[in-house]
């Protein structure tokens, strides 16, 4: 890539002033997602603990989630290589709801199974749709900056019910 001109960028500005922001924001969202996969496989292995009633597989779910990820990434690189990046990138997305789907699933009744997926999927569509729009306006009237906040907020927004529902399903 050439070198970006002073008629471009302007005559104070430089290319690395420009990059700085985005990379600090690109660096501080790597750090916390590693940190969430961190929580994440410690989660799952306090889990699986906790479910198996000893510790001697205590690592299975970490190693399962390795597994998992590098054959997805593979499969979705060799997809993105052959079809393009918006395919890869659509089939990969595809596969995730799909797998939040059988969560989902999983962790309800059989009796409770078909409302509770519906509402699931009544709400992720309903994000989908809304989010997209909403991104675009807050991002045109603010910046990136006020959408980033806006959905950590959103995020921390949730955890009372998350501790609701941790609690309730305790008492059950």
């Amino acid at each position: 890539m050439a070198p970006a001109s002073s008629d471009t960028l302007g005559t104070d500005t430089s290319l690395a002033v420009l990059q700085r922001r985005p990379l600090t924001t690109v660096a501080v969202s790597q750090i916390l997602d590693g940190a969430g996969l961190a929580a994440g496989v410690t989660v799952g292995a306090l889990l699986a603990q906790d479910m198996l009633g000893t510790s001697s597989l205590s690592g299975l779910p970490a190693a399962l989630f390795t597994l998992g990820s590098a054959a997805a990434a593979f499969l979705v690189g060799r997809i993105s290589q052959r079809l393009g990046r918006r395919t890869g990138l659509v089939l990969g997305y595809a596969a995730g709801a799909a797998g939040g789907a059988g969560v989902v699933a999983a962790a309800v009744g059989p009796q409770t199974r078909a409302r509770t997926q519906g509402a699931v999927d009544v709400c992720v569509a309903l994000a989908g749709v809304s989010g997209g729009i909403l991104s675009g306006m807050v991002v045109a009237a603010r910046g990136f900056a006020a959408l980033s906040i806006g959905g950590g907020l959103l995020a921390l927004a949730i955890l009372p019910f998350v501790a609701w529902s941790a609690r309730r399903r305790a008492a059950a």
